[in-house]
């Protein structure tokens, strides 16, 4: 029985032992320890603590379909060579030098000189082109000037410019000029213009004409167009006429 007794003594001084072991130890850790500050405490205490992580759902993320992709199909390029374009060489024809002959100096012949007749001649001969083919303005200054120059052949061209010009005014100037020149030639041209020429005016010039003609062969048409003539100014110069006629026949101006 003694020896039972110090058996379960040692066992329970064995049990308490290993019980208070871990007590022991951790005296004996905090003796070797410093003794820490709060802020340290705190910082430890941190430390021990376990982050419990929990576990987060995966996240489903929408599944994108991707369009088809389209093929284009190009045609080839076909790049044709860049045409060569060769230097063209400018050539210049050669000089010829060609030797000149001696000309000897050609025996001038000095014209005659021009005579004033020659020059009035030239001008008469212009003007009747003139007063045949040209313009209006044209027409009425060539006969002008063939009434001052005079002669056979302006009088023959202004007897016909008196008949048959469409133009009233050149045939006007036409008969101012044969009365102008004043010579029995004249008084066919007059007689017809003043017998037959539809405008007034006309037919007064031409009464005046004959008038500063003076030829006693217009004496019959004077007459004829004083006393039948309708217009009044026709007339009159008509009777004007006849008296200058008259005039010249008596006295011989």
């Amino acid at each position: 029985m003694k020896t039972t007794k110090t058996s379960l003594t040692l066992l329970t001084m064995l049990i308490v032992l290993f019980a208070a072991a871990p007590v022991f130890a951790q005296a004996r850790r905090t003796a070797r320890t410093p003794r820490q500050t709060p802020i340290a405490r705190a910082e430890q205490a941190r430390r021990q603590v376990r982050v419990v992580r929990r576990p987060v759902a995966p996240v489903q993320r929408p599944t994108v379909v991707a369009p088809r992709a389209t093929v284009v199909t190009r045609r080839p390029v076909v790049r044709r060579p860049a045409p060569v374009v060769q230097p063209q060489v400018i050539r210049r024809p050669a000089v010829v030098v060609q030797r000149q002959p001696i000309r000897r100096p050609a025996v001038v012949s000095i014209p005659a000189p021009v005579t004033i007749q020659t020059a009035q001649f030239r001008e008469v001969s212009l003007l009747i082109v003139q007063l045949q083919t040209g313009s209006h303005n044209r027409r009425e200054s060539a006969a002008k000037r063939l009434g001052w120059i005079g002669g056979p052949r302006a009088i023959a061209a202004l007897s016909t410019a008196a008949i048959s010009d469409v133009d009233r005014d050149v045939r006007e100037e036409a008969l101012e000029a044969l009365g102008r020149i004043g010579r029995p030639a004249g008084i066919r041209g007059c007689i017809h213009a003043l017998m037959s020429d539809p405008i007034g005016d006309v037919r007064e010039r031409a009464a005046q004409s004959l008038g500063y003609i003076g030829d006693v062969r217009a004496g019959n048409a004077l007459v004829r167009a004083q006393q039948f003539d309708n217009d009044y100014r026709v007339r009159k110069a008509a009777k004007k006429a006849l008296k200058r006629i008259a005039q010249k026949a008596q006295y011989g101006w």
